[in-house]
């Protein structure tokens, strides 16, 4: 029991400081209590808004929280402008309790005001989002970086560390033990595993095996070469003496024999000693023999063999040994490399936040840092208390314990169900311990009078319902809200209704009462909301309809089954949980879908996108355009245009196209569960844009996301949980831990039967020792821990009954049986457990109890219910029902509404192509849109520059190689090894790197105009390279800047009648763009931009007429004109004396691949220069249209 004593919890009478333990069970009203408590801090302490800290533990009950605050302030303050004698006669306490308490109204209501207005910067957040604050608000005192990057997930770092540790470990490892852990299937996965498993338990004690001795090894291998070397000197020897000495040759039949000796001979054929020693060999040892020869062992090879198998067996628990205590020292080592690497990297992930914050609270500054954050934070409210782990509950009790100020701890440690996330119900305890005051919310709001009653008279059977003394099940009022909303014409039915399923003297198989419930509740689903349309089964005064109702399950698959059963019943139902939606099939198909995008020349992975449900394409459809070499080029192409989509304009873009143009929606839709999987593909959708915009992914990039999510966490698990595929009308079927604060009309729990045994060869165990965590490797004590380890995991299961068996508000319906592994299960605990048994005990006595016992107390439970339970025996067959004929919600046709409003153009930061093409990007221009013609091109026909693949990635790789280059020394083993090096950087084959090479020496050495201008004249102080500008402009007017292009029609330039075909983006705001080169030369300023266009494989292709084609073609003189712009702006600002036609030089577009120095500025150089008077006007357009005077 608790060292504070709980008593029933009065509103009034709760002290505004201390540390005070509140227990709300379920639907007692917890949020209730703390929207209360958090008016009276506000009211009666006049502590502000931004003073009170209220912390839980889900980003979406932060927003219910702030809403819920926000909507009890509004009332308040509007309550107490107004009547305050009726306040005082309301059925609200709060109200009654405000308005007796209140010495001015108007200035709390004033009050009110005030903290709603400031309500923005309450600090009502989740436990990592308050320990970000705290960090980063103090991070002085706490002595860390003052700026880090907050990782989404670190499994990554952990992966590299794990890996590192696993290479060294295998480098060094012997024969034999390398060879275990292949036998074990141990790899860097499970080593990951671990790791996350001890990470999950901060401050646990790792109780390991005693160390190994260290010659066991070689122990082994020597006894394995003795036994061998017999063998092969004097097996037939052995045999026969064991052959005279057998008396008793029942199993040692000759056949038996010969067929044993076989085995043996290919189990010591291999010189090397092995651990896949064949069972047989046991019956060869001294033991053994002993039984079935007159004179013990008959020879001394069956000696060696004896000493082999003995050995072997001591050997693996050696290893065992040694496994454990690797699996210890693989997790210290790869928390001290992560650790180090986010120092270095000044990186942190959110665990490490709660984790930097508990060590700061312990440091040399740790008071300090209370008293800071005890400053800044008057009083706190923690919500769902019982789901803490030790680090976070030593948190709040360094900034608060003997301080005075308010501090309230709300839980239920009925309800502690995330073991497997960290949380710890012990770290509850210890804080009931610590508390000043406890209460405990004795009235339940949510469900009806005879359901509480029901509830109560189940949980109260038991005096132990929850295997610890600790964790007492008290007895909760009703307060009789629910009552009378429920009416069914059939009359009489009790809320809590147990289904029983009779056996005959064997248990019932778990596989076939898993199907069988499903049909069973599938059944009197139908049933139910048959009666329900027929005006039978009314609820709130409505008829029942399927989102009252919920199927609460343990396991995906017996939600499988659910769903199934209640398909053939005509049932739509939807589900939903805590799975991540990576984890699903939808996932697997995307990877191969986006995979062939990325890859469109692989012509395997376009066949294996071809062959997902998404895109539909059978074996006899793929086979036919096998055959058909237009039909098979035609949607290569098609993957060739997605590519393109992706590159240019981004994955969502891409991916939209792609599903109107595959019909993905009308395909998958009709499939069977079809909305669950078009939800699931719109899901992954949102995730892949949001990492391809926050870390700025691309393809291969989204790909290696979505196939390392498949196999460890990554990124924010809230937001990956499987979302909802339709409306409220279709019946929820969701595990117990989704449902976990939910609450529905109608609950079936068909699976509450359902027991796991313990595993008795278990490697690890964890259980709790005074209060503290233990993770058991294999100690000395491991059998006495395993019982408690199996205590702790059935408490776990009797909570998640709890929490299933309280969702309901009127109706419970829960199915029960002798069914095989039952006596492990929450339900047999709390219908036939007794107090004073241990767990061992009482699963001995159930085995022995026949269907009839488990029937009869049943039976007595109900009689004493008051009609509150009923007990129905089901029949051998499963039930009948009427399929549901489909309702539809809509009558009639229906119609989309006409928009009719303007949509004003958004401001925002684009770049040249984004006004252009509606591209969002904001990168240098690295010819992406070659990507298409080289891929339809063929490759491998020429190595030098003409045959040069195309695309962004080598246009990426050539203006890196122009950065870093000295342009005055571009030939030489120097520059050999650049380009080799960023050959590797790109991942790009080093094959290109002589013609590379010599690109480099051409281009540099290529007059660019008639007087010798070339770039190996121009020293690195003379140029800047990725040279970035921003300037603002406004809704660009096509007309205006036509007129302004105009004049360029004299210079043959076909961009007066390109702008007229062209579609602007009605961006206003500011473009940003990169000039490749912005050099100096002789007091005059030059613009260059590379290009890597693919225009042909000759020289002649590169002549200035084809440069002139590729420029209208692509814009580039438009885009030419606007950093002519830029630099004008730029230089005007920077020369004192700057002007236009004395300093410009002009703009030079190299074409790399076409530039030879003995051709000169003929081939591949596309010069020209603005007149002065066109930028002077353009420049006035963007002004002016930008708003800018």
């Amino acid at each position: 029991m608790s060292k504070t004593p709980l008593q029933p919890l009065a509103l009034e009478r709760v002290p505004l400081e201390g540390i005070n333990l509140i227990e709300a069970s379920a639907g007692t009203g917890k949020t209730w209590t703390i929207v209360a408590l958090y008016v009276r801090l506000l009211l009666e302490r006049r502590i502000p808004a931004e003073r009170i800290l209220v912390v839980t533990f889900t980003k979406a009950a932060t927003g219910e929280l702030k809403s819920r605050v926000l909507e009890r302030l509004t009332a308040l303050r509007d309550a107490l402008a107004g009547d305050i004698e009726a306040m005082r006669t309301s059925d609200d306490p709060l109200l009654r309790h405000v308005a007796h308490s209140s010495r001015d109204p108007a200035s709390d209501a004033q009050w009110l005001t005030a903290a709603i207005e400031s309500l923005d910067l309450a600090p009502i957040h989740t436990i990592h989002a308050f320990c970000h604050r705290a960090l980063g608000e103090e991070a002085f005192h706490c002595g860390l970086p003052f700026d880090s990057e907050l990782l989404a997930d670190d499994t990554a770092l952990l992966e590299l560390a794990v890996n590192d540790c696993w290479r060294r470990a295998m480098a060094e490892a012997e024969p034999l033990w390398a060879l275990w852990l292949q036998a074990h299937k141990v790899e860097p996965a499970t080593l990951l595993a671990v790791v996350q498993e001890l990470r999950n338990k901060p401050g646990a004690e790792h109780l390991l095996p005693q160390a190994p001795p260290r010659d066991a090894e070689a122990r082994y291998a020597a006894c394995y070469a003795r036994a061998r070397a017999l063998w092969r000197e004097a097996a037939d020897e052995a045999f026969e003496a064991l052959e005279r000495s057998l008396v008793n040759r029942k199993s040692f039949t000759r056949s038996n024999t010969a067929r044993w000796r076989e085995s043996i001979d290919a189990c010591l054929a291999p010189a090397a000693p092995h651990l896949a020693l064949d069972e047989c060999m046991e019956r060869f040892t001294a033991e053994a023999l002993a039984q079935h020869c007159k004179t013990g062992v008959p020879h001394p090879l069956f000696e060696a063999l004896d000493a082999l198998w003995h050995d072997a067996r001591a050997l693996e628990g050696a290893f065992a040994a040694r496994y454990a205590h690797w699996c210890v020292q693989t997790y210290h080592e790869v928390m001290r490399a992560v650790g180090a690497h986010k120092r270095k990297r000044r990186v942190r992930a959110y665990d490490d936040l709660l984790r930097e914050l508990h060590a700061a609270l312990h440091g040399p500054q740790g008071e300090a840092l209370a008293a800071r954050l005890r400053q800044r934070y008057a009083a706190a409210l923690i919500d769902e208390f019982q789901d803490t782990d030790p680090v976070q509950y030593d948190i709040f009790r360094a900034i608060y314990a003997g301080s005075g100020q308010p501090l309230y701890f709300v839980g239920d440690p009925k309800q502690a169900i995330y073991a497997f996330r960290g949380a710890d119900v012990y770290a509850y305890l210890a804080a009931a311990d610590d508390a000043d005051a406890g209460y405990t919310l004795g009235v339940n709001h949510r469900s009806s009078s005879a359901l509480v009653r029901a509830v109560n008279l189940l949980f109260e059977r038991n005096g132990n319902a929850f295997l610890f003394e600790r964790i007492r099940y008290r007895a909760v009022e009703a307060a009789g809200r629910a009552d009378g909303r429920w009416a069914d014409e059939g009359g009489g039915v009790a809320p809590l209704q147990f289904r029983f399923l009779p056996a005959g003297d064997k248990a019932l198989n778990k596989t076939t009462v898993a199907e069988r419930v499903a049909e069973s509740a599938a059944a009197e689903i139908a049933t139910l909301l048959q009666r329900a349309r027929r005006g039978e089964v009314r609820v709130d005064g409505r008829p029942l309809s399927g989102g009252d109702i919920a199927v609460l399950v343990n396991t995906h698959r017996q939600a499988d089954l659910v769903k199934e059963a209640l398909a053939a019943f005509g049932v739509a139902s939807v589900t939903y949980g805590q799975d991540s939606v990576y984890h699903s099939a939808e996932a697997e198909e995307y990877a191969q879908v986006l995979a062939a995008v990325a890859e469109p020349s692989h012509e395997g992975l376009v066949r294996a996108a071809l062959a997902t449900e998404m895109l539909g394409f059978t074996a006899e459809d793929i086979e036919a355009l096998n055959r058909s070499d237009a039909e098979w080029d035609a949607t290569l192409e098609r993957f060739v245009h997605y590519h393109r989509l992706a590159v240019e304009h981004g994955f969502m873009y891409m991916w939209r196209e792609l599903m109107r143009r595959e019909e993905v929606p009308q395909r998958l839709l009709a499939l069977p569960g079809g909305e669950r999987r078009m939800t699931n593909v719109l899901h992954l959708a949102d995730l892949l844009h949001e990492a391809a915009t926050a870390d700025g992914l691309d393809l291969e990039g989204l790909l290696h996301l979505l196939v390392r999510a498949r196999t460890s966490a990554v990124g924010d698990p809230e937001a990956q949980q499987l979302r909802l595929e339709s409306d409220q009308h279709l019946v929820r079927v969701l595990t117990v831990h989704a449902s976990k604060g939910l609450e529905f009309p109608v609950v079936y729990c068909p699976y509450l039967w359902h027991g796991k045994r313990y595993a008795a060869d278990a490697e690890r165990l964890v259980f709790h020792r005074d209060g503290r965590v233990c993770v058991d490797f294999g100690s000395e004590a491991m059998d006495e821990h395993r019982a408690l380890a199996m205590r702790e995991e059935w408490g776990e299961r009797l909570r998640l009954a709890y929490v299933a068996l309280t969702r309901a508000k009127y109706r419970c319906v829960v199915y029960w049986g002798a069914v095989r592994d039952a006596c492990y299960s929450a339900l047999a605990w709390l219908l036939y457990g007794d107090a004073r048994e241990t767990a061992q005990d009482f699963v001995e006595r159930f085995r022995k109890l026949k269907s009839a016992d488990l029937l009869a107390p049943l039976q007595a439970l109900a009689e004493r219910s008051e009609g509150a339970l009923s007990v129905t025996v089901l029949g051998e067959t499963a039930e009948e029902a009427e399929p549901l004929e489909r309702e539809n919600p809509t009558a009639g046709t229906v119609e989309a509404r006409a928009f009719s409003g303007a949509v004003p153009a958004p401001w925002r930061v684009s770049s040249f192509s984004g006004l252009v093409s509606r591209e969002e990007r904001e990168s240098p221009d690295y010819d992406a849109s070659t990507v298409v013609r080289r891929l339809a091109a063929p490759d491998g026909v020429r190595e030098d520059m003409f045959g040069l693949p195309g695309g962004v990635r080598t246009g990426t790789l050539i203006h890196a190689l122009f950065e870093r280059i000295d342009f005055r020394s571009a030939a030489g083993p120097e520059v050999e090894a650049l380009v080799a090096r960023t050959l590797r950087e790109h991942a790009y084959d080093p094959r290109w790197q002589p013609a590379l090479v010599r690109m480099l020496a051409d281009v540099v050495a290529t007059p660019l105009d008639a007087n010798g201008l070339r770039l190996e004249r121009i020293a690195p102080q003379q140029r800047l390279a990725e040279m970035a500008f921003v300037f603002p402009v406004g809704q660009i007017s096509i007309a205006a800047l036509r007129e302004a292009c105009e004049s360029l029609r004299e210079t043959g330039s076909r961009l007066p009648d390109a702008v007229g075909r062209l579609v602007l983006a009605p961006a206003r705001g500011f473009v940003k763009g990169y000039v490749d080169l912005v050099f100096e030369f002789e007091g005059r300023y030059y613009i260059a931009d590379y290009k890597s266009n693919w225009l042909g494989e000759r020289y002649e292709d590169y002549a200035l007429p084809q440069l002139a084609a590729a420029m209208s073609e692509s814009f580039y003189d438009l885009q030419y004109l606007l950093y002519t712009v830029a630099l004008h702006r730029y230089l005007e600002l920077r020369l004192p004396d700057y002007d236009y036609e004395r300093h410009f030089g002009g703009v030079y577009y190299l074409f790399v691949r076409g530039m030879k120095p003995e051709r000169g500025p003929a081939s591949g150089v596309y010069a020209t220069r603005p007149a002065r008077a066109l930028v002077e006007r353009l420049d006035a357009l963007f002004t002016r249209e930008a708003g800018c005077v």
